[in-house]
Parts: C-alpha cells; structure tokens; sequence
C-alpha cells in the first residue's frame, strides 16, 4: 500500500536521499514532488523460494514505477527519470532492511551474506527458482530485470543473525571496474 511505501522513504529521509545521490538541497522540492508521483504507483512485492540451506528471493516495485519512469523518458525529461530510478534504489534499500526480520518470520532462520548474480544466466537461473513463489520479475535477452527496479538474489541460511549482508556491489567480481559501484551505489 502506499502508507507502507512512505514508510521507506519518509519526507523526513530527503536530506540523506540528497547526499547519497548527490543532489543539491534546492532540489528538495522537485524531488518530494516527483516521490509524491511515484508512491502511489509502487506495488512492492518480496517473493522467495527456500532449497535445502539457501533462500532465494526476488524484490520488485512492480510496474509503476517503471511505466511513470517511461512517461518522464518519452517527454525528454531524462534528469527527472534519473530521480524516479533514484527513488526506486533507495525504495529498494528499504525494502532490504526490512527483509532479515520479514524472512526469518517466514522461514525461522536468518538469511546471511547476499550474493547478487552478474550474469543473464545466472538472474535467469534465480527467476526460475522462483517461479513456484509466484515471482513477477522476468529477465530480458539482455540480462536486465523488468520491472525496473527489481533485484533477484540469493543467500545460505543461518541460524544466527547475519551483522553484514552486503549490498549489491559487495561481493561483485567487477566492483574494482565499475563507475556505479563508485557513485550512486554506496
């Protein structure tokens, strides 16, 4: 619901949605404004699939926020799609924090280190698994997740709570090499 998306993102987190986006606080206007757009359009959904002592999930907006990031890209209004993609990252990251407590409620056990897939294969792989968890998120030709943003993921089951899990760039072979992992990301 869109009560529970604000949650994530609260009008009062905007200062450090500009920091870790790097925008200017003279944008916090605009910014609120396009959130206002977007919240009413995302329909999270967390889908996971347990096998043995891993746990496999998918994390999605749903359709939305990619179809309101679409409006703003047919219009040429690519900075304010840019904000819209920002917001789902940071959405997303909510959505993370959530999933320790969410999971082990689930299943009753801790799920530890996140490994992101960096191949089509691989996301492919995962998006299979998950198909009996009744996972929206489908893979492109090309390897990306529609809708966007979505992540696919997997992780080994623990007994004890995991301090870390990671991010997206944690455990990424080419971390060393790419520009995401040195500004938007962290």
């Amino acid at each position: 619901s869109p009560c529970g998306v604000e949650k994530l993102f609260p009008q009062d987190a905007i200062s450090g949605f500009l920091d870790r986006f790097h925008y200017d606080p003279a944008d916090t206007g605009h910014i609120l404004g396009l959130r206002e757009a977007m919240l009413p359009l995302v329909a999270p959904e967390v889908c996971f699939h347990i096998k043995e002592r891993e746990i496999f999930f998918g994390i999605t907006l749903g359709d939305g926020a990619d179809g309101l990031q679409e409006l703003y890209l047919a219009h040429q209004q690519v900075g304010d799609a840019y904000i819209i993609e920002c917001i789902g990252c940071y959405l997303l990251d909510g959505i993370y924090s959530l999933l320790p407590e969410l999971l082990y409620r689930e299943a009753g056990r801790w799920i530890g280190v996140l490994h992101f897939p960096e191949d089509a294969d691989s996301l492919s792989f995962i998006r299979e698994t998950l198909l009996p968890a009744g996972c929206s998120i489908r893979v492109s030709p090309c390897g990306s997740l529609i809708p966007g943003p979505s992540v696919l993921c997997r992780a080994v089951l623990s007994e004890e709570k995991c301090r870390d899990m990671g991010g997206v760039c944690a455990h990424c072979s080419r971390k060393a090499d790419c520009p995401m992992s040195k500004t938007v990301l962290h």
